[in-house]
């Protein structure tokens, strides 16, 4: 996603990398505070809007891990498969 801005900008790229990641370290505060997607919520996997795109994540015992950073434009559900 970086490389594709920074084609274009790379000081937008950067910048957008570093509000990216500090958007995905706040979800560490309230893991549960983002609704679960319905056809997946037997994995646990949620998401958090932010801008454009919408960030897949599951809760584990010990951490929030990040599986897809994705444009909410995009169909996403279904290119998924078993996350």
């Amino acid at each position: 996603m970086g490389d594709h801005i920074a084609r274009d900008n790379p000081r937008r790229a950067a910048s957008f990398i570093r509000e990216l990641r500090d958007v995905a370290r706040r979800l560490g505060d309230t893991p549960h505070a983002y609704p679960t997607l319905p056809r997946y919520q037997h994995l646990g996997l949620r998401r958090r809007p932010w801008r454009d795109y919408l960030i897949l994540y599951r809760v584990e015992e010990d951490r929030v891990l990040i599986v897809h950073v994705i444009h909410g434009a995009r169909d996403y559900e279904d290119g998924l498969g078993d996350v």
